[in-house]
C-alpha cells in the first residue's frame, strides 16, 4: 500500500507543478544591443594599409610592364602599314635596338642579323627565309607575296615573343 501512496504523491506533485501559460506573468525577452560592425581595432587599419600598399605595388608593376613593352605595340602598329620587306626589316631593327640596345644590335647585318633574331625566340622564324631577305637587302628584289606574308607574320611573332 505504501507503494500506491508514493505513486499518488508523485502524481499529485506533478499536478501542482503543471502550470498553464495563461497563469504565467512573463515579461518580454531581453535582447542585447546589436553588435556594431566598425573597423575600430588596429588589425583592420593594418589590413587596410596593407591592401592599399599591395594595390599600389601591383599598379606600379603593371604600369612599368606596359611602358617597357610600348616599343612592341608601336612596332606592331607600324607593321600593319608596310608595303615592302625592306620596311619590315627596318621596323625589326628599330624594335631590336629598343629592346637590346644599339651596342648589341646596331652593327649586326646579313647572316649575323638573322641569327640574332632567331636566337631571341624559341623556334627559328627567319632562317627559312634568309635567301629572300638577302635578295631584298642586297639586290632589291621583292619576294613573292606568299613569302612576304610569311615574313610579316614571323616578324609579328618575333616582336610579340622575343626574350629580352
Amino acid at each position: 500500500m505504501k507503494y500506491i501512496q508514493n505513486i499518488q504523491d508523485t502524481i499529485a506533485a506533478k499536478d501542482t507543478t503543471t502550470v498553464r501559460p495563461e497563469d504565467l506573468q512573463l515579461k518580454p525577452l531581453y535582447e542585447p544591443a546589436d553588435v556594431p560592425f566598425t573597423v575600430e581595432t588596429i588589425g583592420w587599419k593594418l589590413l587596410a594599409i596593407f591592401l592599399v600598399l599591395l594595390g599600389l605595388t601591383i599598379l606600379y608593376f603593371v604600369i612599368k610592364h606596359h611602358k617597357k613593352n610600348a616599343y612592341r605595340r608601336e612596332a606592331l602598329k607600324e607593321l600593319e602599314q608596310v608595303h615592302s620587306v625592306s620596311e619590315i626589316l627596318v621596323i625589326l631593327k628599330i624594335a631590336a635596338m629598343k629592346a637590346f640596345g644599339r651596342e648589341q644590335t646596331g652593327a649586326l647585318y646579313g647572316e649575323s642579323w638573322i641569327t640574332f633574331l632567331d636566337e631571341k625566340v624559341k623556334t627559328p622564324l627567319f632562317a627559312p627565309h634568309k635567301e629572300s631577305i638577302a635578295a631584298v637587302v642586297y639586290q632589291e628584289n621583292e619576294p613573292s607575296e606568299e613569302t612576304k606574308r610569311k615574313i610579316i607574320t614571323n616578324s609579328k611573332k618575333w616582336i610579340k615573343t622575343h626574350a629580352r
